[in-house]
């Protein structure tokens, strides 16, 4: 599914174009500091003031700030702010943290809680260092006392950390979303209350599971949507096209070359039943064509797809489409694996998604081999004109979405855009090994995470987070 943000709803859309807590549970590390009345439902903690730690300089210079100052820890790699909090029950808690950061440039950093790096927020640029904003991250912590840490990652630093917020947490879910075997290549859609899912099976049929939260995909049924009478079914993409879902698969059948079918749901609803449409004919001599994904551009529908060049290469390809299940033309190949990074292991560009964001058009693939843990996500930009042209995209130097060797998360794609249930938020769905030694088979689990937006208008998909992890469940839920 495909994504467009612009355009906030409870129901989902056409996605070619994707497009705290109680004060009684909550008491101060210090009697007398650091304690403002912030409400009746967080504690706050400044930064400048014991029992804070500010491993930089406190300073006063801009306006805005509440208390008698702020933690100024700007162009220096591991420069700290750092809170000591009591939490009255062990459990889940929303963090508050107020800064500025008056760069465009977004500045990364590590949370730690406890002396364990639990997440890896970037921090955005505000525009001046006289605007404030609060950023909420969801954290577990122990009963009693607890500590903070934020710090910096990079040369640039942390922003300036105003104070800490600490609530207990709303609803949390944590990764994988779901678990072995049937967990590889996902598609996540939330849609009239409900969230489907489909993935790689290592069988011949397509199953769906329904959840109204994330949390309860991980225990689903799993239930039969399309026997493709093939061989082993991988990597289906489900998409709602003028009211009705379709399912685009990769199937073999006997010894041909593994190709895109498509299926056709009778009404709206995405658990079927549905129609075996054929096989989506998009390459010269019935040759082989997997992962596809429609969009639509310039009010025009396009299949999005991997195949072989003359030159041997994997690469993204687009055909026009007459209908959802009839392309009009063999496809033009738009992106090869010609950077360093989409070589490792294997030249791959597969897996493309297209996501939409105020008037731009992403569209986001993974490179490199499924099978090593350099496995990564991509992005190319239309930029107007022929959409059958490559010369209409341009793909961005550098990966968008890699492995995480401190977080234990490896070669993380085949991924797929939704939207949060209330529609404000843009979501991925990715699979990704916990070892760098597992390959391309059972192994992959799926997770989700939030997707932010920098000041530029790119996707910020940040880093891959460590499983196990409490995070906030997505907006609307």
């Amino acid at each position: 599914m495909n994504v467009t943000t612009e355009r906030p709803a409870r129901r989902s859309r056409w996605r070619a174009g994707f497009v705290v807590g109680v004060t009684a549970g909550l008491v101060a590390a210090g009697a007398t500091v650091g304690l403002p009345e912030a409400s009746a439902a967080t504690t706050r903690y400044e930064a400048e003031t014991s029992p804070a730690t500010c491993e930089g300089t406190i300073d006063s210079d801009w306006s805005g700030y509440s208390g008698s100052g702020f933690c100024n820890t700007n162009n220096a790699t591991g420069a700290a702010a750092q809170f000591t909090v009591n939490v009255a029950a062990a459990g889940s808690v929303t963090l508050g943290i107020r800064f500025a950061n008056g760069t465009t440039t977004a500045r990364p950093a590590s949370l730690v809680v406890n002396g364990t790096t639990v997440q890896t927020p970037s921090f955005e640029g505000t525009g001046a260092w006289s605007t404030w904003v609060t950023k909420t991250l969801t954290v577990n912590a122990n009963a009693g006392s607890n500590t903070i840490r934020l710090a910096a990652t990079t040369s640039s630093g942390l922003p300036n950390v105003d104070h800490l917020e600490v609530g207990a947490g709303g609803a949390t879910f944590t990764n994988p979303v779901v678990g072995t075997p049937n967990s590889a290549d996902p598609t996540l859609v939330f849609h009239n209350g409900f969230y489907y899912y489909v993935a790689t099976t290592w069988t011949s049929n397509v199953v769906m599971r329904r959840s109204p939260t994330i949390a309860g995909l991980r225990t689903a049924a799993e239930q039969i949507v399309v026997r493709t009478g093939g061989n082993t079914m991988w990597a289906p993409h489900l998409e709602l096209i003028n009211n009705r879902w379709y399912l685009y698969y990769s199937v073999e059948q006997g010894s041909l070359p593994r190709r895109t079918h498509v299926a056709e749901s009778a009404g709206s609803d995405p658990l079927g039943p549905y129609t075996i449409r054929g096989i989506l004919n998009l390459m010269p001599n019935n040759g082989w064509a997997i992962d596809a994904a429609p969009i639509r551009l310039n009010n025009t529908l396009y299949m999005t797809f991997s195949a072989f060049g003359t030159d041997r290469l994997q690469s993204l390809f687009i055909a026009p489409m007459t209908n959802p299940w009839t392309a009009a033309a063999f496809g033009t190949r738009i992106s090869a694996p010609t950077l360093a990074w989409e070589r490792q292991e294997g030249a791959v560009n597969e897996g493309s998604f297209l996501l939409q964001h105020n008037g731009r058009t992403f569209l986001t693939y993974s490179a490199s081999y499924c099978g090593g843990p350099n496995y990564k996500i991509g992005m190319l930009e239309y930029r107007g004109g022929d959409p059958l042209a490559a010369s209409s995209w341009t793909k961005f130097p550098n990966p968008i979405f890699q492995r995480n060797d401190a977080n234990g998360v490896y070669g993380p794609g085949h991924h797929s855009f939704f939207t949060s249930p209330d529609g404000t938020e843009t979501w991925i769905a990715y699979h990704a090994n916990s070892s760098a030694t597992q390959g391309c088979g059972t192994t992959r689990t799926t997770r989700a995470q939030k997707v932010n937006w920098n000041a530029d208008g790119t996707p910020n998909l940040g880093v891959p987070v460590r499983t196990g992890v409490a995070l906030p469940v997505p907006s609307g839920e």
